[in-house]
């Protein structure tokens, strides 16, 4: 979900700061992985957020019917830079997001208004949570470090499970009237359970990915996998963190002098 995540948030910052018609994506997909591996998250996240209502699904189903010309969200805001008061095409225009393009670094400042939205799409309602030390354990389609390699960094791979139960017993320190939660989508990994044997840790059952983010968000402290899933509960947080590798920070380009302030 973290992926799909980055078109939608910068399509909300346009329509804001814009105005407009914001088409409502169609989040539910399917994956194969998921089902082969017998996850109990298959990951469809079509229950995720609020369905449309009525008079919005045809709103959207009219504008999409209609031959616009579509442009990119780079020839939007290349022709909203120069100032010129008049449309570059013929309206009505559509603007098109799509991908990852950019990461975190077109998001920065804009935690607020993406934080809001988020939580107004969630179909559950997402209380605030209370003071914790959030951690993000990612397993099930994420593949395990060479032997050797748990020390360097690389997308799409597991944190050795020795890390997480060192930096826990060291935020622990810093955060010490604070309960421990573990996020995971494997909660009966043989891992999990030597984790939440831990002094003050416990597994926490899932919601679902977009409640369970918005919980992490709401943490004291945030103990990073190398996946955009716990990077988007950083981001929308005010939280310290801390992750096995800072290159992940890089690589997604979440760094700003705010979020460097909170790592730890």
């Amino acid at each position: 979900m973290g992926n799909l995540l980055f078109p939608w948030a910068r399509a909300v910052i346009c329509h804001a700061n814009f105005g407009g018609h914001l088409i409502s994506p169609t989040w539910r997909n399917m994956k194969l992985g998921p089902w082969l591996r017998g996850e109990a998250d298959k990951r469809t996240y079509g229950d995720v957020f609020k369905h449309r209502p009525l008079t919005k699904w045809l709103q959207d189903l009219m504008i999409k019917a209609r031959r616009l010309r579509e442009i990119s969200e780079h020839e939007y805001y290349a022709f909203i830079g120069t100032g010129n008061k008049e449309s570059p095409v013929p309206e009505p225009t559509r603007v098109v997001f799509e991908g990852m393009e950019g990461y975190f670094s077109n998001l920065a400042g804009h935690e607020d208004l993406i934080r809001r939205a988020l939580r107004q799409e969630s179909r559950i309602p997402v209380a605030q949570a209370p003071a914790h030390i959030a951690v993000h354990v990612r397993l099930s389609d994420f593949v395990a470090a060479p032997a050797g390699a748990n020390q360097i960094y690389s997308r799409n791979t597991r944190v050795d499970i020795a890390w997480y139960e060192s930096e826990i017993q060291r935020v622990q320190e810093l955060y010490r009237d604070l309960p421990t939660r573990l996020y995971t989508d494997d909660r009966e990994c043989p891992g999990i359970r030597n984790l939440a044997s831990l002094e003050g840790a416990s597994v926490v059952a899932p919601t679902n990915a977009l409640v369970d983010m918005l919980k992490m968000s709401e943490a004291a402290h945030i103990v990073l996998s190398a996946s955009t899933f716990s990077l988007w509960a950083a981001f929308l947080s005010k939280a310290t963190v801390s992750a096995q590798n800072r290159e992940l920070f890089d690589d997604y380009r979440i760094r700003t002098a705010e979020f460097d302030s909170r790592i730890t």
